[in-house]
């Protein structure tokens, strides 16, 4: 039998970021108890969201200043939109100077990064997140803690387009996969209005 992992990320450029996760059961943890007196049970990721927004559970999420280069060059249409997904086993601390995975795995590497969905979503304001959506599938044993959005399917972040540059880079708890396991990625990058 194969499972499934998800995993949402939230970025935001101008208040840092946070990833959070949502996962089936694993040590230590019991499902949510049945609804309550008219109140609805909770899943897991509705608790973590919470935790999250309470500032109770925090997981590195970069946007990276590679990224930056990225979203200029969206907005002057000269690059290709950064939807491929890469996952990796590295577990140093997500950074802005990151230009790619600390140790991406053999599903993503070599030109084997998933093509993710796009979407612009509403967070706060009218269409200020953008969103990408991808599932990738171990293809043996992985401990997989790392997540990566780039604008091209190989590694490397030093010819802009070229090899891939990395717009966001996530590190959080392993997840233990098998062959043919998978992890359903969301990552959203919202933009917050500023005056300067």
């Amino acid at each position: 039998m194969t499972k499934t992992w998800f995993r949402t990320g939230v970025s935001a450029l101008a208040l840092g970021a946070v990833l959070s996760a949502s996962q089936p059961a694993a040590a230590g943890w019991a499902p949510p108890p049945a609804a309550a007196a008219g109140k609805p049970a909770r899943g897991v990721a509705d608790k973590l969201a919470e935790q999250i927004r309470r500032g109770l559970l925090h997981l590195a999420v970069a946007f990276t200043r590679v990224g930056c280069d990225i979203l200029v060059d969206r907005v002057l249409q000269a690059q290709t939109a950064p939807s491929r997904i890469g996952w990796g086993t590295g577990t140093n601390a997500a950074a802005v100077t990151d230009t790619d995975l600390q140790t991406e795995s053999a599903e993503t590497l070599s030109g084997g990064r998933v093509s993710g969905t796009e979407s612009q979503q509403t967070t706060d304001q009218t269409g200020d997140t953008y969103r990408l959506t991808g599932t990738v599938t171990a293809t043996g044993t992985r401990a997989i803690t790392e997540y990566g959005q780039f604008d091209a399917n190989s590694s490397g972040a030093t010819v802009p387009n070229g090899t891939g540059r990395l717009l966001l880079r996530g590190v959080f708890s392993a997840v233990n996969l098998v062959s043919g396991d998978s992890i359903a990625f969301t990552a959203n990058l919202k933009l917050v209005a500023s005056v300067t």
